[in-house]
């Protein structure tokens, strides 16, 4: 059976909720200490910080056999920025305006960030699972 998608959403479908499974701990601290591309500060090592959980256990098998991992972030501390259409990005030397989808800006309707990062390494201590990264 074919899906109608030329209907608008109801707002029920709109609206979702998103749920926290853990948090990331890292030693940049500042926003304008942290070098925008990964290259620049490839020693740095980070953790992602995961509640042990049966779920997370399991949903961490094979996990060592990956070199990389894709990120997912929520831009919790962008609570006071607003969303704009246009932004000015550094790599255009803040001069020139575009649309916001078309950068890494954090000012966007959804502050998600997504990340490409070099797995170091898995531990499980206590009711933490610590998964180390760079980049």
């Amino acid at each position: 059976m074919s899906q109608d998608t030329s209907s608008t959403p109801s707002p029920e479908e709109n609206n979702f909720s998103l749920e926290a499974i853990g948090y990331i701990k890292s030693d940049l601290k500042e926003k304008f200490g942290t070098p925008r591309q990964p290259g620049l500060c490839p020693s740095v090592l980070s953790s992602i910080i995961l509640e042990n959980s049966a779920f997370n256990r399991e949903a961490i098998t094979g996990l060592e056999n990956c070199s990389h991992l894709w990120i997912l972030a929520w831009f919790h501390k962008n609570k006071d920025m607003k969303a704009r259409s246009l932004v000015r990005p550094p790599r255009l030397g803040g001069n020139t305006k575009v649309g916001v989808f078309s950068t890494r800006s954090p000012y966007r309707p959804n502050p998600i960030s997504i990340s490409a990062c070099s797995l170091k390494e898995i531990l499980i201590k206590k009711n933490k699972i610590i998964i180390q990264i760079t980049g």
